[in-house]
């Protein structure tokens, strides 16, 4: 729901309002878990706030894309967003074990957790500064006379859309898919316990691991824009995929950490 009302938003009323919402509800999802000392609630209603800011970054993509750039590059600059987004939940499994320590007890772990919050905000607060002042809601002069026609409205556009079987069909790939990455990043490092690897190395293999799927979906997105073999591409994603998690299951009752990590990645 939150990623219709977040497309709403930026068809409504722009790219740069939107972003500069989103910035801000963040920076204030950040500054309420430096709380956190006092109450785990304080957690919380920060992520509650974090997570009606963030699908405003996952619609947005493409709106800078076709405003930003000529209908050829579209697609490369495409990949190259969401790759710097990926980046980012890279940093997310790196940064708590800089600040972190496993074996610390209760009270030296949440101050150092308190300090990982309060750095946490003052980064965010950073960016929301630097997207007022900095970020655009378009170019001077437009890259092509698409990017200047008045689109249809938000919800006839989605009235259309859901009438075409082979958006349909693309629609519920693409969730399938991004619940099975969103999920194997979030269980890989409990999935990797069992075999002896301890958390800050299975922080490590997820943070090399979405780096990997970053470099990989640029590089596709590149061929894409190059072949224009949208459907054999997909095809081929998919059959990866799937081959990938049927050896997964295979393999993960044996006691061998070293296929699953090689899988996961």
């Amino acid at each position: 729901p939150g990623t219709f009302l977040s497309n709403y938003c930026i068809d409504k009323f722009g790219v740069r309002p939107s972003m500069i919402f989103a910035s801000a509800v963040i920076a204030v999802s950040l500054w309420l878990r430096t709380l956190c000392k006092l109450d785990f609630y304080w957690i919380f209603a920060g992520q509650f706030l974090s997570g009606i800011g963030q699908p405003f970054f996952y619609g947005t993509p493409q709106k800078v894309s076709a405003i930003w750039f000529p209908s050829r590059e579209r697609t490369t600059a495409t990949s190259f967003i969401i790759g710097v987004s990926y980046l980012g939940v890279s940093l997310g499994a790196i940064i708590p074990q800089m600040f972190v320590d496993q074996d610390a007890d209760q009270v030296t772990a949440l101050d150092q957790i308190f300090n990982m919050q309060i750095w946490e905000a003052i980064f965010g607060t950073l960016v929301l500064i630097l997207t007022i002042a900095l970020f655009k809601e378009r170019p001077p002069p437009p890259p092509n006379r698409a990017a200047t026609v008045e689109k249809y409205h938000f919800g006839e556009s989605l009235r259309t859309l859901f009438k075409d079987c082979n958006f349909i069909v693309a629609f519920i790939a693409f969730i399938v898919i991004y619940c099975n990455v969103n999920s194997t990043i979030g269980y890989l490092q409990p999935l990797l316990l069992p075999f002896g690897i301890d958390q800050d190395t299975s922080g490590r293999l997820v943070s090399v691991a979405v780096i990997i799927s970053a470099i990989v979906g640029y590089i596709s997105g590149v061929i894409v824009a190059k072949t224009k073999k949208y459907k054999l591409w997909i095809e081929s994603i998919c059959f990866v995929g799937i081959a990938t998690l049927a050896a997964l299951i295979y393999l993960l009752p044996s006691n061998n950490g070293i296929p699953i990590e090689i899988l996961t990645v």
